[in-house]
């Protein structure tokens, strides 16, 4: 191994520790819910999305600190279209918890 393949991967390294994990993960819906998320990006507005049992939810979780990840997107299989979650990353949790089981 020369000096630059040494030196670019130490760059590729040290980017690589700055990054946080993120982890995208599936759930089926188990029962009717509806779920609020941002009309635009930055207002506060909220719009709810229903859902209905075997549909399938896609969250992507930025893991900031192990202990609380951040919910960055929420996408329905079924438009293909990412959302933006209203609600705080802990009550996404709770929600997903109580109303899919992951795929």
């Amino acid at each position: 191994m020369d000096f630059k393949n040494y030196y670019d991967s130490k760059i590729r390294l040290l980017e690589a520790v700055d990054s946080s994990p993120k982890v995208k993960l599936t759930y089926r819906l188990t029962k009717y819910c509806k779920i609020p998320i941002l009309k635009e990006v930055d207002s506060r507005d909220k719009e709810y999305i229903p859902l209905k049992p075997d549909d399938v939810v896609e969250i992507l979780w930025e893991y900031d600190s192990p202990d609380n990840p951040t919910v960055r997107y929420i996408k329905i299989t079924e438009g293909d279209k990412m959302y933006f979650p209203f609600w705080n990353s802990s009550k996404i949790f709770t929600w997903a918890l109580n109303n899919t089981e992951e795929i």
